[in-house]
């Protein structure tokens, strides 16, 4: 089964790291609470002084 849906990175609070909240019942549909994933970041190009 494939899922996909757009989501943001967010920072976690009380860790150094990185999650998405997704946005179906994963335990429901496949049993277990961690799946493996494959991800694609879309990359935005700022010209500026920073």
């Amino acid at each position: 089964m494939e899922l996909k849906f757009c989501a943001r990175i967010l920072q976690n609070e009380n860790m150094d790291a990185a999650y998405v909240e997704v946005p179906y019942d994963i335990k429901e549909l496949f049993g277990k609470g961690r799946l493996l994933v494959n991800a694609t970041l879309t990359v935005f190009h700022i010209v500026g002084k920073w």
